[in-house]
């Protein structure tokens, strides 16, 4: 989540907006919500993934950490597909 102040958050807020300077960026998060403390960018989108946190069970983990693979996966698979599509259309 970007709603908290810690650090992690800071530097992902910070490196983002530096990026964003030259070209769109997009921060991934497993969480539930899009909001951030940090303020960023306009070209800066935040998808979330949208996933709940997991208990300590072993087995939830694994449940947790295959749906987070098959979600970025599935977004990886999205963009390369629009990359080809626009690589073709430009040609």
């Amino acid at each position: 989540s970007m709603e908290k102040s810690g650090g992690t958050e800071r530097v992902v807020a910070n490196l983002s907006n530096m990026w964003a300077k030259k070209d769109d960026i997009e921060i991934i998060i497993v969480g539930k919500s899009n909001k951030s403390f940090y303020d960023l960018s306009s070209n800066i989108k935040i998808t979330c993934l949208n996933i709940k946190s997991y208990n300590r069970n072993p087995l939830s983990v694994l449940l947790w950490l295959f749906q987070i693979t098959i979600k970025i996966y599935c977004l990886y698979f999205i963009y390369i597909t629009q990359y080809v599509n626009m690589a073709c259309f430009n040609v």
